[in-house]
């Protein structure tokens, strides 16, 4: 058990390691300032600790087949007025160190969802809302991570038809 009250962080994603550490993502509050969430480390003792800070918007976290940690940041590049993120902004990114990162898709509309399939492809779901609550619209892609960086605009759907 480990107390993630604190702040009033919106913790949104979660992946666990084979060591039983917990790796919990936050989304934080508005404004979704760039650089102000972060992914921390719950160990099994409970113990809380950051792990990768400098992130934006984090809606989910997910470990990929070499043990590299991902983040899906909803929208970066926030503005002063709500709804605070830019349209288009989403991004996947993967950790470099323990405040750094390497983009590996970006222009996603309002990223959500992350996690890698049994053939190591980087699978993510947008968007996190939309218009007309959501009817129609939302997509689940798989991409190969190594293949990026890539941009959503360029990415394929499976029926051929290019995203964007």
């Amino acid at each position: 058990m480990a107390d993630l009250s604190g702040g009033h962080r919106v913790p949104t994603g979660i992946a666990v390691d084979a060591e039983g550490n917990a790796f919990v993502g936050f989304e934080m509050t508005p404004p979704y300032e760039d650089g102000a969430s972060k992914v921390v480390k719950i160990t099994p003792d409970g113990t809380v600790a950051d792990h990768w800070t400098g992130l934006t918007a984090v809606t989910d976290v997910a470990f990929g087949p070499d043990g590299v940690h991902y983040a899906a940041e909803m929208a970066t590049g926030y503005t002063s007025e709500e709804p605070f993120l830019r349209p288009d902004s989403g991004r996947i990114v993967r950790q470099t160190g323990p405040d750094s990162l390497e983009p590996v898709v970006t222009e996603l509309p309002y990223l959500v969802g992350l996690k890698f399939d049994g053939d190591g492809r980087l699978v993510f779901s947008e968007p996190t809302f939309g218009p007309d609550g959501g009817v129609g619209q939302g997509v689940l892609l798989a991409v190969d991570p190594g293949a990026g960086p890539m941009s959503y605009a360029t990415v394929e759907v499976p029926d051929g038809q290019a995203c964007g």
